[in-house]
């Protein structure tokens, strides 16, 4: 059973971020990890990585927001 899902860029944590808040990377290398926790705290399944690279900045209109990056 899950408990709880955090989600890291570059190795920190990301949660609970208020109505209207965003994290925006810089351009240059990145990873995303997504780890699923159990009722004790245990690591359930092990943590699925991505990494990721931008390279310059741009606003795109996202469904009534903005998402900076390319």
């Amino acid at each position: 059973m899950v408990v709880r899902v955090d989600g890291y860029l570059d190795g920190i944590l990301i949660r609970d971020l208020e109505d209207g808040q965003a994290v925006s990377p810089v351009p240059g290398p990145h990873s995303f990890t997504v780890v699923a926790y159990g009722p004790d705290d245990a690591v359930l399944g092990g943590a699925d990585r991505a990494d990721f690279s931008i390279s310059s900045y741009g606003m795109v209109d996202l469904d009534g927001g903005n998402f900076a990056g390319r």
